[in-house]
């Protein structure tokens, strides 16, 4: 098994748990209940509306993450009195990303070291998606894709 494989199967491990556990606090349905029935949903919708239909749940759900995070902010930023009421909620560190290397819990090797290695791996389209969108509407083989962005 490649390492882009075992990272989509990592991956997808990961989104059907969350997706399960959420799942269960909405509905009651038991965790592995809840992942069956994502995986069954999920597979419907794309087998019946192909691509077109992953794209459009995609853009849906960018949008609905867009606005919950403005919304939260604001009410969030509203229930503390506003950015003035944040800043004198919270320890004045955690405003900075950029942390001592000897912090005991963020320091700043794992966004130089961590984050990048993360977004490479996890958050990036593998070798074989991308592949497979390359060769949509042709029956040519698929160009050689990039397993991270940048390489």
């Amino acid at each position: 098994m490649g390492v882009d494989h075992r990272l989509r199967l990592t991956k997808i491990s990961v989104t059907l748990f969350a997706g399960g556990i959420v799942m269960r606090e909405v509905t009651g349905y038991s965790v592995w209940t809840s992942a069956v029935i994502l995986i069954v949903v999920t597979g419907i919708y794309t087998v019946l509306g192909g691509l077109r239909a992953v794209i459009y749940t995609e853009v849906m759900q960018a949008v609905v993450l867009i606005i919950g995070s403005a919304t939260m902010t604001v009410l969030g930023l509203q229930a503390v009195g506003g950015w003035s009421g944040l800043e004198a909620r919270v320890p004045a560190d955690f405003f900075s990303m950029w942390k001592p290397m000897n912090h005991p819990n963020f320091p700043w090797t794992g966004i130089v070291f961590g984050a990048p290695i993360l977004a490479s791996g996890i958050g990036a389209p593998t070798s074989t998606s991308c592949s497979g969108c390359s060769r949509l509407r042709t029956s040519a083989p698929p160009a050689p894709a990039p397993s991270s962005p940048g390489f």
